[in-house]
C-alpha cells in the first residue's frame, strides 16, 4: 500500500465559515455606496430651501409673508427664523408700504414689535423662538416643538388696523428636519400661527448610531485581546501597545466629529462613549500589566524552562 503523502498544512485550503462570508457580502454591498448616494442626493436636490406649509395668499391689499427657518440651537433652546414682507399692489407704492405696518412676533428675546415707517423699503428681520417638547441630552433622538406666531397691523392717525397676511414658511437648517402644520390655513386673517416639530435628520441619526456601535465595537475587541491573552494563554501581542493607544485617543476624536457637536453627558456618552473610553483605558492598563508580569517572570526562569506559571 502506498504511504500516505503529507500535504503542508500552508497549500490546505480552509473554506470560509459562515460569518466570513456575511462580512464579505456586507463589505461588498457597502462598496456600492457611493454610487447610490451620487444618484439619490443628484435626483433630490430641489434647492437650498425646503418648503414646510403654504399658507392662504394675501389679498391685493394685503401683505405676503415669507418665513425661513435659518437655524435651530438645541443647546440654547431657541429656533431663529428670518421673515420678509412684500407688500402687494393696494397698499404699496412701488414696493414701499403707504402707511406705517407694525408687525408682532412671539420673540423669546423680547424683540417683538417692528415697525416699518411708509415709504422705506420693508426690511427682513430675524425672531427667535423658544424650543421645548425635548432636551439635546437625548442626542441623536432629540425633538422639539415651536410656535410662529406672527400679526400685522398699519397705524394712521393713532389708531391700528388689521392687514390682511398671506403667508408661505421655508426650512433651511442645516442637520435637522422641520415639519410645520398652520392653524387655520385656510382662513385669510392678521395673523399667521404655526406649530412646528424639529428633529434630527435621518442621516444625522444613523450616524451618531454607527458612531455608538464603532465605540462599542473597538471596546470589545479590546476585551476579546485581553480575554485571549489571560484565559487562552497566548502571548501578548505587540501591536496592542500601540493598537489601543491610538484608540484611546482617536475616541475622542470620533466623538468631536458628530454633527451638530452634541455637548457633554448626552444619550450617547452614557450608553457609549465613555463606557467605551473606559474599558479601552482599563484594556491597555491590563495588557500592560500582564506583560510586566511574564517578562519578570522569564527573566527569573532557568535557561531551556519554557512553563509558563
Amino acid at each position: 500500500m502506498a504511504a500516505a503523502v503529507a500535504v503542508p498544512a500552508r497549500l490546505v485550503r480552509r473554506r470560509p465559515t459562515k460569518l466570513q462570508i456575511a462580512v464579505l457580502g456586507l463589505v461588498t454591498l457597502l462598496s456600492f455606496g457611493p454610487i447610490v448616494a451620487f444618484l439619490v442626493v443628484i435626483g433630490s436636490d430641489d434647492g437650498p430651501s425646503t418648503q414646510l406649509v403654504g399658507g392662504p395668499e394675501a389679498p391685493p391689499d394685503g401683505v405676503q409673508m415669507t418665513a425661513t427657518v435659518i437655524d435651530v440651537s438645541p443647546s440654547v433652546g431657541e429656533l431663529r427664523v428670518r421673515i420678509a414682507l412684500q407688500v402687494q399692489d393696494e397698499l404699496s407704492d412701488d414696493g414701499r408700504p403707504e402707511t406705517d405696518l407694525v408687525l408682532r412676533v412671539n420673540d423669546v428675546r423680547g424683540e417683538d414689535i417692528y415697525e416699518f415707517p411708509a415709504g422705506e423699503l420693508l426690511r427682513p428681520v430675524e425672531a427667535s423662538l423658544a424650543l421645548g417638547g425635548g432636551s439635546v441630552t437625548r442626542y441623536p433622538f432629540d425633538r422639539y416643538t415651536s410656535v410662529l406666531f406672527v400679526g400685522l397691523g398699519t397705524e394712521s392717525g393713532g389708531e391700528a388696523a388689521p392687514v390682511f397676511l398671506g403667508y408661505d414658511l421655508f426650512s433651511n437648517a442645516d442637520q435637522f428636519e422641520v415639519g410645520a402644520s398652520s392653524v387655520d390655513p385656510d382662513e385669510l386673517s392678521s395673523v399667521a400661527v404655526v406649530e412646528l416639530e424639529v428633529s434630527r435628520t435621518a442621516t444625522t441619526t444613523l450616524y451618531a448610531v454607527w458612531m455608538m456601535i464603532l465605540m462599542w465595537g473597538l471596546a470589545i475587541a479590546g476585551v476579546l485581546v485581553v480575554w485571549a491573552v489571560t484565559i487562552w494563554d497566548v502571548d501578548v501581542p505587540v501591536w496592542s501597545f500601540t493598537c489601543f493607544a491610538g484608540v484611546l485617543f482617536a475616541l475622542p476624536q470620533l466623538r468631536e466629529s458628530l454633527p451638530g457637536r452634541p455637548p457633554p453627558g448626552t444619550l450617547l456618552d452614557y450608553v457609549a462613549f465613555y463606557w467605551s473610553i473606559a474599558i479601552v483605558g482599563v484594556t491597555l492598563i491590563a495588557v500592560l500589566a500582564i506583560w510586566v508580569q511574564r517578562a519578570h517572570h522569564d527573566s527569573g526562569r532557568p535557561e531551556g524552562d519554557t512553563s509558563r506559571s
